[in-house]
């Protein structure tokens, strides 16, 4: 990504604006993911967030950017929440994912082990958390 912003940098930017990228570390914590979004949004100015790292945190801290009206895009998440917008909150159409829904790439790893690989006793694992 860091190439990607200097390529567009040095020819000239985008629509003449400079890209200027931020980095935080939310350590895969909603509590960092929380503290990092308002710190980009009140300090930093951002207009958009690319790449939040992890359900949990992407989840605690998505209403932050929303009411800000900053962009949430493709967050590296696959999680359902991402993809459902509820028409009472207008300030949704502001996120943008590139993923597979989990249910969906879920539903297809079983059934290809299943039906081709002749799995007998699937398991699914899940983390403990907000999410």
């Amino acid at each position: 990504m860091k190439m990607a912003v200097e390529e567009i940098n040095a020819s000239g930017g985008i629509n003449g604006r400079k890209i200027r990228m931020i980095l935080e570390d939310n350590g895969y914590d909603p509590k960092k993911g929380v503290l990092a979004s308002q710190k980009m949004v009140e300090r930093d100015k951002i207009f958009a967030m690319i790449g939040s790292m992890g359900s949990a945190p992407t989840l605690a801290a998505q209403d932050i950017l929303f009411d800000a009206g900053v962009l949430q895009l493709f967050p590296l998440t696959a999680a359902e929440f991402t993809f459902k917008f509820d028409p009472s909150k207008p300030q949704e159409r502001l996120k943008f994912n590139n993923l597979l829904p989990y249910v969906e790439s879920t539903r297809a790893a079983l059934k290809y082990m299943m039906d081709w690989k002749n799995f007998k006793k699937p398991c699914i694992l899940h983390q403990d958390d907000e999410y």
